[in-house]
């Protein structure tokens, strides 16, 4: 064991972690680290949610493509596109393998065997080699034809990675020949097509097959010459970022390939230039203040409280952040990657798993079916409602993946040597090495970790948020981790208000809002939607009562000590109900929205920033929860001046 015993204030820690910058760490096969504890809960909860059940409520869209290709696309939800239909089918049965070997759960490893079988047999039937979920009368040249594809192709690579039966590799190996020869450069699409690259990347790497690289190098350089001529604003080693032009999801889905084909040893790889996307998203754009990316109706824009957060992009920027962090070694993107989870993601989800909000914002006073902020959408305008199937249900699909793969992306390796990157309750095994975590993080900042047969060195992510960070060996292959931690007031660029900056406040890698009481009442889903199964529901969710609407003091903004931790006895599942809560000096501040925000029919920003509120108003003390435990909230509040 390299490191012993240490204590570093927050300008130390660079030295403490002592590895910052070490590049090219690899991920554990699928399997290899199981959840427990309260991960464990969260993942089950899954299992009786939309994981364990996704394929039921959408058969045609999601259950039949890839295993019988007798999908109805005459069907509401699947809208006349078999791509449509490749793109949500691949999206849940990968949330399916994950969730299933990520667990340990031996009904969900079942039924992802079926399915891995059925895909493998369809293949079978094929002569030319092809893997996917197309039929022969379908448009195979169709953009979405090869998202599908790629993320099918994922789940048999997870196969190979868990049993080393090398069927599984050569099923992927030839479905990739089958579109490196099938989708000559006069085929070439300009939004999903590229994403193959990153299996092309990958398969090259195991099996040693150069001319899946070569068709990676063709289509950048088909992206950075010809299609940039058509005008869409799509580049391979530069995204451009144009405010309601690009679309977010895909932006992220194309911003790391460079990194990837980089990786696989590409002529056109950079992987600066996946990194570079991220600085850009930094300077030129920002971030919402729950860590996720904003948009407009799914399109690039500007921070707000009243701006959208669509739930695909949660996990996209997740798989980013640990990619670069895989590749390029820094510390910092793995911060990034688990607080967009613990407060994007989890805010945007029932906490039974069996809903989710296709577009949620950070001030969110109503998610119903007309309270979208993107209202110019018309037909489009329910996707703030919670279901498990709004059209398109690929938010809801890719709601699976998020806790299964923070669980396979915890812990990485370089030869003998492991890494903690993620935290939370969990044990890897790796050949004779053993590795388990036992804590509750993030809602406590104690860690204790046991090893068994660990040949190298063990190390742990260093968060950009401790004010300190000790490490302890405790015991033979035993360790104590502590994190010091005090709540934080952060100014938030927010476009409603130019300079002025919003403020909300965190503790450790968590967003704490103000929680507003909640009423869910179920609703009848959209008529472009499947009809629900008995148990299965839409929900509007809505104030129960008429929020107390606060302004936040200048004393606490410039001096956020007098904000108070709390910790109390919560549930097994914290999202449900947090231990760690904090208590906010606010004050009251009625001005600060027009009339009643709950009452609004669209998520409203406060009405001016500051807010002047009255000379005898006293700060009251204000319970905050975290956001990923609420529906409903207030996370940016303005200033009170007096």
């Amino acid at each position: 064991m390299e490191m012993k015993t240490a204590l570093a204030a927050f300008a130390g820690l660079a030295a403490l972690a002592g590895f910052a910058g070490e590049a090219k760490w690899e991920t554990l096969p699928l399997g290899s680290i199981r959840a427990t504890g309260w991960l464990h809960e969260q993942l089950m909860a899954g299992k009786s949610g939309m994981g364990g059940h996704l394929d039921e409520l959408e058969p045609e869209i999601i259950g039949k493509p890839f295993v019988t290709r007798d999908y109805d696309t005459t069907k509401p939800s699947c809208d006349n596109n078999a791509g449509w239909c490749s793109e949500l089918s691949g999206d849940y049965w990968l949330g399916l393998v994950e969730l299933a070997w990520t667990s340990g759960d031996e009904e969900l490893i079942a039924k992802a065997d079926r399915w891995v079988a059925r895909v493998l047999e369809l293949q079978q039937g094929e002569e030319d080699g092809y893997l996917g979920s197309f039929r022969r009368f379908d448009d195979q040249y169709d953009d979405f034809h090869t998202f599908g594809s790629r993320l099918a192709m994922r789940a048999l690579l997870y196969y190979y990675e868990i049993t080393g039966e090398r069927k599984y590799l050569k099923a992927v190996h030839e479905g990739l020949k089958w579109f490196a020869k099938t989708w000559t450069p006069e085929h070439f699409t300009n939004e999903c097509g590229p994403t193959l690259i990153e299996q092309m990347a990958k398969v090259h790497l195991l099996a040693g097959d150069r001319s899946l690289v070569d068709w990676c190098d063709s289509y950048a350089r088909w992206i950075d010459g010809e299609a940039r001529c058509t005008g869409s604003g799509n580049y391979f080693r530069r995204q451009s970022l144009k405010l309601e032009f690009n679309h977010v999801g895909n932006l992220t889905l194309r911003a790391i390939l460079p990194a990837l084909l980089w990786e696989a040893g590409g002529e056109t790889g950079s992987l600066l230039a996946s990194e570079r996307h991220i600085a850009d998203m930094d300077s030129e754009i920002g971030w919402q203040a729950n860590y996720a990316p904003a948009t407009d109706y799914e399109l690039v824009t500007h921070p707000a409280v009243d701006a959208e957060c669509e739930n695909c992009d949660f996990l996209y920027y997740f798989e980013n952040f640990m990619h670069l962090h895989r590749l390029a070694g820094k510390d910092g993107y793995c911060d990034r990657a688990e607080r967009i989870v613990f407060n994007a993601a989890m805010g945007a989800r029932r906490k039974d798993d069996r809903a989710i909000a296709y577009m949620s914002t950070p001030n969110q006073f109503r998610a119903t079916k007309t309270s979208h902020t993107g209202h110019k959408t018309g037909d489009w305008s329910y996707l703030g409602v919670y279901a498990p199937n709004q059209n398109p249900v690929c938010c809801a699909a890719n709601s699976v993946r998020i806790w299964p793969e923070y669980v396979r992306q915890a812990i990485v390796k370089k030869g003998d040597d492991y890494k903690i990157c993620l935290y939370g309750p969990m044990k890897m095994t790796d050949g004779d090495a053993e590795i388990e975590i036992e804590t509750g993080y993030p809602f406590d900042f104690t860690v204790l970790v046991k090893t068994r047969n660990l040949k190298g060195r063990l190390r742990f992510r260093v968060p950009e948020w401790a004010d300190e960070m000790a490490v302890a060996e405790t015991g033979e292959g035993q360790w104590k981790v502590f994190f010091g931690v005090s709540p934080v007031v952060r100014a938030r660029q927010d476009r409603n208000f130019g300079n002025e900056r919003l403020r909300s406040v965190e503790l450790g890698p968590l967003v704490f809002v103000q929680p507003l009481k909640e009423l869910w009442t179920e609703v009848e889903e959209a008529d472009n939607c499947e009809k629900l199964p008995p148990g299965w529901h839409w929900y509007d969710v809505v104030c129960a009562e008429k929020p107390v609407v606060y302004a936040m003091p200048e004393s606490v903004a410039y001096d956020p000590g007098t904000i108070k931790v709390v910790r109390r006895k919560g549930d097994a599942l914290p999202w449900v109900d947090s231990p760690l809560r904090l208590t906010v000096p606010m004050v009251r501040a009625p001005e600060a929205y027009d009339g009643d925000p709950a009452q609004a029919r669209y998520n409203p920003p406060p009405a001016a920033n500051p807010v002047k509120v009255d000379a005898a108003a006293v700060a009251e003390p204000v319970e905050f929860v975290p956001y990923g435990c609420t529906a409903l909230r207030v996370t940016c509040f303005p200033l009170a001046v007096r």
